[in-house]
């Protein structure tokens, strides 16, 4: 026999019990309470569950004192005889493994429930859902809006309620909270549950409102898709199995009526019967699709359907939305399409290839129909890729078209001025009179301008920018240069007095990589680690003409402070040659141009190739010295060097 007042206990959703809200005066809240709690933990939970009772004082912060006990059956039953509370109000929470309702399985990971109970109003106690989930926006409606427990419950509960498309709990609260509670564990039946109800708990605590669109999407998908694959019909089955409930509510009507609000299609009576409407909610997977009211619900309307669809009043620009298509019914050669808030004849193909409507706002559009062929709109018509001699599976052409069109009636600026595109957020500049698509530096940094010539910026990559650096791939044709043989770049020699430097185009990546770009000859360059140390070396402390020291970041490389002349009392830090660290003389600049010091011996192996190569290899010995002089030098790249005064131990091999 089935019983209703059983199912209405122990279905797993009922609230917390109501009662009078006219709480204990002040003698009666100095009074211990000395009573049995007991009601049912429910999702549903597993047998063995823990039940928490918390005492929290007029301010709902917890006193220290607490009750544990277990849930006795899989019905979620629990009792425990309370003696030391004080308060009225206390926090109950149930924490344990529960049974799925859509897999009809036990859950991987343990379930955590909330619930606020005024213990002067009841004590049968039930802890559920809609509790948990009004949990928090109940605190903040009694600490910023001054609510009483039970005014604030009353309104979190509402307010929550309503995004699901239930106004209210009455007598068919036990129908409506099983079908949120399938809604909600559903979409992600493997992902902790914990986390995706303590996000919406959080989500409207402040204004009652929940701001996740995506999330609500989802799960109306969700929802519609089991209406397809009869999945509902199995969830039906599945909490059959469990044999918990005496009796299943028609929880289907809460689940359907949820995707069919969320897709903005209302309701289904006999006042819209045959109507035929699409889903407005853009964010959905299934936002392509037109539904028909058929026996007062909503189903996927067939193409005949579609087709023989009846616009009121022929075609009427009330009910119309910007780019419906309509087919003449007289006229099966007449294709009509609304755009600008009216009716118009337009080309056949946007009633012919089931495509979106060509219009004015789609202009340069690309789309494909369902057996493969490539068509661009011109703004009137759908146009075959043959008629503009492109390749449909070179991806080049649609991202040229795209770009076209995210700039077209751009005016003329600046040169390297930026500006992001009118239907995406892909960066343009302004070259050479022209819009053309930045480069990710560009994007980033701006146009590489002579007014910010030596400027230097952290750029990372950028989807959608021009990918490929021009300046490296120049470079890398100049890769193809063989060296001959002596002027590869030799490795460092074990002798810890040997001191080595490197320098050349590195042109092995064409690609652009993450790090520090600087302007140069109006060309956003990749900069190396010692380029980046030099200049941070000249953005801090200065040093004194001639002072000198090897790099940290790059231990192999000489720095040289050097004053701007010989009177002045400003300088700035260099490149300097091996010879001007490893010596022990110092730096050689201007104003030391023709002196003589003695320093530490050294053979020096020096060789180049012209723009692309150059390098040094200088090796110290500490028991010999030799008279240097500071001059300049014909071979090196560097602007000063010690040499020796007869210069006997410097080797060249320069190929002019």
């Amino acid at each position: 026999m089935k019983n209703t007042a059983h199912l209405v206990f122990i279905l797993s959703f009922l609230l917390v019990s109501c009662g009078d809200d006219s709480g204990s005066s002040a003698d009666d809240s100095e009074k211990k309470i000395n009573t049995t709690i007991s009601g049912m933990a429910q999702w549903p939970f597993e047998e063995g569950t823990i039940v928490s009772i918390y005492e929290l004082d007029e301010n709902f912060e917890k006193t220290g004192i607490n009750y544990e006990t277990k849930i006795k059956n899989d019905s979620g039953e629990y009792s425990e005889n309370i003696k030391k509370i004080q308060s009225q109000y206390a926090l109950l929470k149930a924490y344990g493994y529960y049974s799925n309702l859509v897999t009809g399985e036990q859950a991987k990971d343990k379930l955590t429930l909330y619930a606020l109970a005024d213990l002067s109003e009841s004590d049968k106690l039930n802890i559920n859902l809609l509790t948990h989930l009004a949990h928090k926006r109940t605190l903040y409606l009694i600490s910023a809006k001054n609510k009483s427990l039970k005014d604030a419950k009353k309104q979190a509960e509402k307010e929550l309620l309503k995004p699901f498309g239930i106004k209210e709990i009455n007598d068919d609260e036990s129908t409506a909270l099983l079908a949120l509670s399938i809604l909600l564990q559903g979409t992600f039946p493997e992902e902790n549950i914990n986390d995706r109800l303590t996000n919406y708990k959080n989500d409207i605590e402040k204004d009652g409102i929940c701001n996740d669109s995506k999330t609500a999407t989802q799960i109306a998908d969700w929802a519609y898709q089991q209406n397809l694959d009869s999945g509902l019909t199995k969830i039906r089955s599945n909490i059959e199995k469990q044999k918990k409930y005496t009796d299943i509510p028609a929880f289907e009507k809460y689940v359907d009526g949820f995707w069919q609000a969320n897709y903005g299609l209302g309701s289904c009576t006999d006042k819209q019967k045959n109507e035929i409407r699409k889903n407005t909610n853009s964010e959905s997977n299934f936002s392509d699709l037109y539904f028909i009211c058929k026996s007062k619900k909503w189903r996927e309307a067939t193409k005949k359907e579609k087709d023989s669809y009846y616009w009121p009043d022929s075609l009427d620009n009330i009910k119309a939305k910007e780019g419906d298509a309509y087919w003449s019914k007289i006229d099966s050669t007449v294709c009509y399409i609304h755009e600008d808030k009216s009716w118009h004849k337009s080309d056949i193909s946007n009633c012919t290839l089931g495509l979106q409507t060509c219009t004015k706002q789609r202009v340069r559009d690309i789309d494909t129909t369902s057996n493969g062929n490539w068509y661009v709109c011109d703004g009137e018509q759908w146009l075959h890729w043959n008629s503009f001699e492109i390749d449909p599976k070179d991806s080049k052409w649609k991202t040229s078209i795209k770009n076209e069109k995210d700039t077209l009636g751009w005016k003329k600026a600046e040169q390297g001025t930026t500006r992001k595109g009118s239907k995406t957020d892909i960066i343009y500049i302004f070259d050479k009179n022209a819009w053309r698509l930045a480069t990710i530096p560009e994007a980033t940094l701006g146009g590489c301008t002579k007014e910010i010539e030596d400027s230097l910026g952290y750029v990372e990559i950028r989807k959608g920018q021009e990918f490929i650096d021009p300046v490296a791939i120049s470079c890398k044709q100049e890769k193809s240069i063989k060296y001959p043989d002596g002027l590869k770049c030799p490795k460092p020699t074990n002798s810890p007095n040997s001191y080595y430097d490197c320098s050349y185009i590195d042109c092995s990546t064409s690609l652009f990589e993450n790090g520090y770009y600087r302007c140069n000859d109006e060309q956003w360059h990749r900069v190396d680690d010692c380029t980046i140390e030099l200049i941070k070396l000249n953005e801090g402390k200065p040093g004194k003409d001639g002072d000198s020291h090897w790099g940290t970041t790059c231990p192999s490389r000489c720095y040289v402070f050097e004053n701007d002349s010989n009177n002045s009392t400003h300088g700035k830090w260099r490149v300097g040659d091996l010879t001007e660290c490893a010596l022990g003389l110092g730096g050689c600049t201007k104003s030391r141009d023709g002196m003589k010091k003695t320093g530490l011996s050294a053979t020096k192996y020096y060789g180049c190739q012209i723009d692309v190569f150059c390098f040094q290899d200088l090796t110290v010995y500490e028991k010999s010295e030799t008279q240097y002089v500071c001059r300049s030098t014909v071979v090196s790249d560097f602007p000063h060097e010690w040499q020796e005064t007869q210069s006997r131990n410097i080797k060249s091999n320069r190929s002019e």
